[in-house]
């Protein structure tokens, strides 16, 4: 599934099913560094293996993928089989407190960042344990006391089914206040003492309290902006925002700049400026239209705001923040989509849309600005020819994809099976579209593009999986769907549900995944992980050109019937 930056030590890459010649390792490299509790061996021999004198575990076909323990620092393996021998050095990293009075880390404010009057800001900093802290700026001195708070895993502690928090480290310190008046202030030190020693450091960045009378307006200036829920790309996506969006903007952290509605956008996407009067707008009269495949609602507002969209069942409800209504009147065309639009004042400061479908299901959504007129464009079932897209994963000399244990990389096979599915489905009578028909190298960005351009009925990105180095290799297998919009959600479930039945393939679940390749609007849109490349006994299932002709067929029967029914 993702990018392996190294190439192992033998790659196999024309026969995916022969074994190198002798002992192969393909994962971990010769050094390796991660922050894992334990980490999986990759590869192949046609004899028996031994890790560090034990025997392993290999498949019929030589293949191996057992897991073991790391310690903190630098760990030694070798691996055997016969008279070859293989040496991995795994360097286990461990985040440690502070030991010493003089390390003191991450002092608040490390970026420029810019609050409102009232609002709480928290000051924080790690050193030693035991030490008193206090944070000084211009007169404002703070005592900072131990702050003990459990940490959590990153988001793919979800696929090896570990996200429970863990506990926390001592060495935080923090405290919070809120600031009243306007000001800026660019000097921050913090102090920690320990007895008779001391020892200090200054905040790379500033704060600024904002003067409310000034109002400041943020502009998308590129085609879709990416909001988010903190000032970080580690924070989860809202609504896109068209371009032309403007909104008041409350705050600042870095790059990233505060709406008043909540989200963060980045400043490269905006333009920033000063205004009388912050983005407000009423609604009056609102239409829909039929144009060509797609059944269009447009609300003429007298600003572009920002904008919420969220799928319900039956419904998609379309929230325009810093709006009112004064509406008396709309015009609601005939449409095969479309039955119904009402509209409610949530909160004086939000006005939501339903538009209430003529069945469950949803067939896509897109959504732009024309001047300041909003216009969310609904798509039509699908009438006549089919059109799907297949996007084999991966591509290239620099994205392989994940790799078997003999090295075999994951573009190649997921090529081969995108052909298949697209002979099978043509053999249906429908239209298909490739991301690439070769060996190319294509951004997910640039992937995500082909399926906005090409405004397929269903788009099926093709993937085998791997883990993060704490996955438990040897025991992780099965078929995995990833969705993101709701209209994806029956797609991905009946795609799971009848390939695991039809072909008695595992499970390895269903996933809602912020992934570019699920995240289009323009069509139902899901990502497969077919299988585990680095599993021994399915990397075989997975190389078979017969297993891949019926996997091939199944892919294309049940998408097929799942957009006929």
């Amino acid at each position: 599934m993702g990018r392996w930056g190294w190439l192992g030590l033998v790659a196999v890459m024309g026969t995916p099913g022969a074994i190198a010649q002798g002992l192969h390792l393909t994962y971990p490299p010769p050094q390796h560094r991660t922050d894992a509790e334990r980490i999986f061996f990759i590869g192949t021999s046609p004899a028996a293996v031994q890790l560090n004198g034990q025997p392993i575990r290999q498949s019929t076909a030589g293949h191996f993928a057992p897991s073991r323990p790391l310690q903190p620092g630098m760990n030694r393996f070798v691996l055997r089989s016969g008279n070859q021998e293989i040496t991995v050095t795994v360097e286990r990293t461990v985040e440690r407190p502070p030991q010493t009075l003089t390390d003191l880390r991450r002092p608040f404010p490390e970026r420029a960042v810019a609050v409102q009057p009232g609002e709480l800001v928290c000051f924080g900093v790690q050193a030693v344990p035991g030490a008193q802290v206090q944070v000084q700026g211009g007169d404002v001195v703070l005592p900072l006391s131990p702050v003990a708070r459990p940490q959590l895993p990153s988001n793919a502690a979800v696929l090896v089914g570990t996200p429970q928090p863990q506990p926390g480290q001592p060495g935080e310190y923090g405290v919070c206040r809120p600031f009243t008046q306007p000001q800026r202030l660019t000097e921050w030190t913090y102090r920690a003492q320990l007895g008779n020693q001391s020892a200090q450091v200054v905040a790379p960045g500033s704060l600024e309290i904002l003067d409310p009378a000034v109002v400041t307006v943020a502009t998308v200036t590129v085609p879709e902006a990416i909001a988010r829920t903190g000032p970080s790309t580690n924070a989860s996506r809202l609504t896109p925002l068209p371009q032309g969006t403007q909104g008041r903007v409350t705050g600042r952290n870095g790059d990233w700049w505060r709406w008043e509605y909540g989200g963060w956008v980045e400043a490269k996407n905006l333009r920033i400026g000063r205004s009388p009067l912050p983005p407000r707008s009423v609604v009056r009269g609102v239409t829909t239209q039929a144009v060509g495949s797609w059944t269009e609602v447009r609300i003429p507002l007298t600003v572009p705001l920002p904008v919420t969209v969220q799928e319900r069942p039956g419904a998609v409800e379309l929230t325009v923040h810093h709006a009112t209504a004064e509406t008396d009147t709309m015009k609601i065309a005939a449409s095969p989509i479309l039955r119904l639009v009402q509209w409610e004042q949530t909160t004086p400061d939000r006005l939501t849309y339903r538009l209430e479908l003529g069945s469950d299901r949803l067939w896509g959504y897109k959504m732009r600005y024309e001047g300041t007129t909003l216009v969310l464009a609904l798509r039509h079932p699908p009438q006549g020819p089919v059109t799907v897209l297949l996007d084999p994963g991966h591509g290239g000399p620099e994205d392989l994809g994940a790799r078997g244990p003999t090295g075999y990389p994951e573009k190649d096979v997921t090529l081969a099976l995108a052909q298949k599915v697209r002979d099978a489905l043509r053999q249906e009578g429908a239209i298909v579209v490739m991301t690439r028909e070769g060996d190319e190298d294509l951004w997910p960005q640039q992937r995500a593009a082909r399926i906005a351009e090409a405004e397929p009925t269903v788009a099926l990105s093709l993937h085998y999986n791997a883990l993060p180095d704490h996955g438990d290799a040897e025991n992780t297998q099965g078929v995995g769907m990833f969705w993101y919009h709701r209209q994806s959600h029956g797609l991905a479930q009946v795609l799971h549900d009848r390939l695991t039945q039809e072909l008695n393939r595992p499970s390895y679940g269903m996933f809602w995944g912020n992934l570019a390749l699920a995240r289009p609007t323009v069509a139902p849109a899901v990502l497969l992980e077919l299988g585990f490349m680095i599993h021994p006994e399915e990397f075989a299932w997975i190389v078979s050109p017969a297993a891949q002709q019926q996997l091939a067929r199944a892919i294309a029967r049940i998408t097929l019937d799942w957009i006929r029914q």
